[in-house]
């Protein structure tokens, strides 16, 4: 089969033609494909590094609610001293610790502690019950770090925890955000002498609004083809300040979860651990494949809590566009590889035919033996004219325009007969009158002579 001519002309041009084009294909595959590549993480970056200004951000815009919200009101002073007036004080900041609760739609509880950590007021909730409000203004909070931070003036953060300041069956289940908050105190200075305390506003600050409202990875309203959309698999989650524990993500089961130890992602600690903000390696969670980028927030002592953040996307997200092209490539691919193979087939077939038809006869010339009769000497030349005639044609369609021999008119033989007997005839009158011209001379030319040898 690889031997006919056909055949290697056919693999020749598809070699010829088809070689380049994958070629052409896979390079202009890798090249979208390392775009998009670094498209993705330039965007990474940028989120991860909005989510983190934004996380400080909301989280200052806390800290100023309790502190100049709260703790450095007129109230607070005279409510938490020791003042004959003390139950209107009382009685008023009371409902400013209400409204502030209710208002706000951020804090769960709200505190005013004396300067000797004992509880003073706290906000109303009717989901409450009114013993457990009646145990908890009995409790001594002195020894609480955050208390002690806030006692010397300054502001004092509690990361997010489950905090024993509510019941614990107002949020059992632990796997919601709303299970979990963040404490803030800020300490109450006197009016008169602002370097003494008397006494710490502590707030609660639901988690619900970091997992919600904060970490949300913005989505750009697109009109194009929702499969197109990089951000659909685009999410966001916040660790601690160690690296490893996982305090925010669109999986709420993995709440409190070591990173290295319960995802089997350690790669990914020791990335954090390094840097402030870049990329992590490229990691497999759940059998998927992704890409992520991490920015640490502001530390404590900065005024913030030490948090990372990471946003990461799906590989597959990543490429559909590169595989939208691969897909293109393809099936431009088969229509080429299919227009080609035909043409190429239907040329060579009719370009070689003549070819296959000499070969095959050369191969058995007709043998004509004295023993052979005439009729099959007869039908041998027959078939080898009927041969000759058919090359002819064949050779007359394939072959360019000035090899084809062309018909003679019928008259034309004659005429050119007539035209070269001309020509012979003219030729020939002309050398005679030629030779007689000559002879004439000469005979002048001797007479001329004889004369002048007579005179002399």
């Amino acid at each position: 089969m690889f031997r006919r001519l056909s055949t290697k002309w056919v693999l020749t041009v598809l070699a010829a033609v088809i070689v380049p084009f994958l070629g052409y294909a896979w390079f202009l595959s890798q090249q979208m494909k390392s775009r998009e590549s670094e498209v993705v993480r330039y965007l990474l970056n940028t989120l991860a590094t909005d989510l983190a200004d934004r996380v400080d951000h909301d989280l200052n815009e806390r800290i100023w609610d309790v502190q100049f919200g709260l703790a450095k009101t007129p109230m607070a002073n005279w409510a938490a001293e020791d003042d004959p007036a003390k139950p209107d004080f009382e009685v008023s900041m009371t409902n400013i610790l209400t409204r502030f609760c209710t208002e706000s739609h951020y804090y769960d509880r709200a505190l005013l502690v004396d300067r000797n950590g004992h509880v003073l007021l706290m906000n109303q909730n009717p989901r409450l019950a009114p013993d457990f409000e009646q145990k908890l203004r009995g409790r001594d909070l002195s020894k609480e770090p955050w208390f002690r931070q806030a006692r010397s003036g300054q502001i004092a953060l509690v990361d997010q925890h489950v905090s024993d300041l509510l019941p614990a069956d107002e949020h059992h289940v632990r796997a919601l955000p709303e299970s979990y908050h963040i404490g803030i105190a800020a300490p109450v200075p006197d009016i008169l002498e602002p370097s003494i305390t008397v006494g710490v506003v502590y707030v609660l600050v639901n988690w619900g609004h970091f997992q919600k409202d904060v970490i949300k990875p913005p989505r750009p309203a697109l009109n194009a083809d929702p499969s197109t959309d990089i951000y659909a698999s685009c999410y966001s989650w916040l660790w601690k300040y160690d690296c490893d524990t996982i305090i925010a993500h669109r999986a709420t089961s993995l709440y409190r979860r070591s990173v290295a130890r319960d995802t089997g992602l350690p790669q990914l600690v020791n990335a954090a651990r390094a840097k402030e903000a870049g990329m992590f390696p490229d990691y497999v969670f759940r059998g998927v494949e992704k890409k992520a980028a991490f920015k640490h927030c502001r530390d404590q002592a900065h005024g913030g809590l030490g948090w990372v953040v990471g946003v990461g996307i799906d590989d597959v997200d990543t490429f559909v566009r590169v595989q939208e092209l691969r897909r293109v490539l393809i099936i431009a691919t088969i229509l080429v590889l299919g227009t080609v193979l035909v043409l190429t087939i239907a040329i060579a077939r009719r370009t070689t035919a003549a070819m296959r038809c000499v070969c095959s006869c050369s191969a058995s010339p007709p043998a004509i033996s004295p023993r052979a009769s005439t009729c099959t000497a007869r039908t041998s030349w027959a078939s080898w004219r009927r041969l000759s005639t058919a090359w002819r044609r064949s050779w007359a369609r394939t072959a360019p325009s000035w090899s084809r021999p062309r018909r003679t008119p019928p008259g034309a033989r004659w005429r050119a007969r007539s035209r070269t007997r001309s020509r012979t005839r003219s030729r020939r009158s002309a050398s005679r009158r030629r030779c007689c011209s000559a002879r004439s001379w000469s005979r002048a030319r001797s007479s001329t002579r004889s004369s002048s040898a007579r005179w002399t």
